[in-house]
């Protein structure tokens, strides 16, 4: 275990809350979810250097209480972030990266915009084209509490689904079952950005996504929520 995973360990062997949240209300689910991402780490670190983060708002950390606990900083050291707030897919064409592994995290705006569902999956197609890499990780986003009636949120879904199904570089991570309807237990106080809840889901699910591309996996690819959301404390299974 990492000195920082010996750290928190000791902090909750003396009552203290690691995540900014009671232990009470968290208990087991909360510490068997900080031994995961402490444990998942030194693993990710020995094997696949040169993660680079590509992504909006989420990725640059909002709705954390603090820099060292949004879902970047809780993956590993050495962590490449390229973030831009507010940003769509759109906005980051034109760009290319290069590392062992690539995770992008877009479509929140997208779909907080009207951008159709057709053009944000034809924009990521050419982000993901544009990436020499190993392995590219692919984010659903979660459900934000934005009125969009007339769009569904699985349409986008659908399009990352569809790029990972013809691209064998790509898993999936999706986020939607993790965090369920818009709500402040994994969500800050805007029901957009993820709080310090929501961010530890989204490293650990980002972990599994990463850790399945270097043990290698199956074609069509295996999707992380499959394997991943039953150790993660979800609304439905840790409410006492």
């Amino acid at each position: 275990m990492t000195a920082d995973g010996l750290a928190r360990l000791r902090a909750h062997r003396a009552g203290a809350d690691d995540w900014g949240v009671p232990l009470a209300l968290l208990r087991r689910p909360v510490i068997t979810l900080v031994l995961a991402v402490s444990l998942l780490t030194p693993a990710i670190a020995g094997s696949a250097p040169d993660v680079i983060l590509v992504g909006d708002s989420v990725t640059a950390g909002w709705g954390a209480s603090e820099n060292d606990r949004a879902w970047p900083s809780l993956l590993r050291s050495g962590v490449t972030v390229d973030a831009i707030a507010g940003a769509t897919s759109a906005a980051f064409l034109g760009r290319s990266w290069s590392a062992r592994t690539v995770v992008i995290e877009l479509g929140i705006n997208d779909y907080a915009q009207s951008v159709p569902a057709s053009a944000y999956g034809a924009d990521v197609r050419l982000l993901v084209n544009s990436v020499h890499a190993n392995r590219v990780v692919l984010v659903v986003p979660y459900l934000v509490a934005v009125d969009r009636a007339a769009r569904s949120w699985n349409s986008y879904a659908d399009e990352l689904t569809s790029i990972a199904r013809v691209d064998p570089r790509v898993v999936v991570v999706d986020l939607r079952t993790a965090f369920g309807p818009p709500s402040t237990w994994l969500l800050a106080s805007d029901l957009i950005h993820p709080n310090d809840r929501g961010h530890a889901v989204i490293a650990h699910l980002v972990a599994e996504a990463i850790a399945i591309r270097e043990t290698g996996s199956s074609h069509p690819p295996r999707i992380a929520r499959e394997e991943a959301t039953s150790r993660v404390p979800c609304r439905t299974t840790v409410q006492a």
